[in-house]
């Protein structure tokens, strides 16, 4: 925390659909991206406790791979580099 009301934080993650098929190989004998086997997030956030019951949050997130994105929602190949931005607030009491 910066101080009381501000706070930075940021985060790595990577997850794999298949353990035994990390590079996506077996994917892509089937016609699909390698990139469809892992993702890898890079994350930053900022955090604004507006007031005691108002906060405000910003997330930036890089991301390698589409594992966690499904085909139905995302019918075309994906690029395997992609980048998120979302601002959230939340009410609470």
């Amino acid at each position: 925390r910066f101080d009381e009301h501000v706070q930075v934080s940021s985060y790595y993650s990577v997850s794999y659909a298949n353990r035994k098929d990390k590079e996506g190989l077996l994917l892509v004998q089937r016609g699909r991206p390698a990139s469809d086997a892992y993702t890898k997030d890079l994350s930053f956030t900022l955090r604004v406790d507006v007031s005691a019951h108002v906060l405000l949050k910003g997330e930036y997130h890089r991301f390698d791979g589409s594992s966690n994105l499904t085909q139905l929602d995302n019918p075309k190949p994906l690029e395997p580099k992609w980048k998120m931005f979302a601002i959230k607030t939340t009410f609470h009491f």
